[in-house]
């Protein structure tokens, strides 16, 4: 295998090239700072393996359409809420009031679950309530939010918190800040 296929590159897209995987840019996770094999792509398969040839994966690349439009507006208007054990009612508060936030990356405990405290889903239901838009993405490396699946998380997804299904942290944020420089907001950023 070349770099070309049909006279095109074959990898269109973002992708992170380290040790001997190349792997989807926006699926991808630094995990170790010691490791030679730093990055992984739990959810998603890699897009070539590189060894004396280069071992494509030619169902999964992207084949973008049109010219590529570079996008310079951003807005850091978005913030991570990773809960913990014993994470107080006033900390949730502060993060969820913080000025000019527009959107919260709700970082959940497995398939995404979060404590069903009614206080705790109050303060969530008020800030959506607000414009303020909830992303539901796990702190597991390995596997997907399924909103809805257990009885802790059925609470956020009744009160409007979307589900980030495979979705990592890493684009989440890029994601919602390219959408919300965009002009996008509450409903429609999402």
């Amino acid at each position: 295998a070349g770099t070309r296929r049909n006279g095109e590159p074959v990898i269109q897209e973002v992708a992170i090239l380290f040790d001997s995987k190349l792997m989807r840019g926006n699926r991808t996770h630094k995990f170790s700072t010691e490791n030679f094999d730093a990055f992984s792509s739990p959810n998603f398969d890699e897009l070539a393996e590189i060894g004396i040839h280069i071992l494509y994966n030619y169902p999964i690349l992207l084949r973008p359409q049109g010219a590529l439009k570079v996008h310079k507006k951003f807005d850091a208007g978005v913030g991570v809420l990773k809960i913990f054990p014993g994470m107080s009612k006033d900390f949730v508060k502060a993060v969820l009031n913080t000025p000019n936030i527009q959107s919260i990356i709700l970082e959940t405990y497995g398939s995404g679950n979060a404590p069903k405290e009614p206080s705790f889903i109050a303060l969530l239901e008020d800030a959506i309530a607000r414009g303020i838009t909830i992303l539901n993405v796990t702190q597991c490396s390995i596997g997907f939010v399924e909103q809805g699946l257990y009885a802790t998380s059925a609470a956020l997804q009744t009160i409007g918190v979307i589900g980030g299904a495979a979705m990592t942290t890493e684009p989440a944020l890029t994601t919602l800040m390219f959408l919300l420089g965009m002009g996008y907001h509450g409903d429609a950023l999402i």
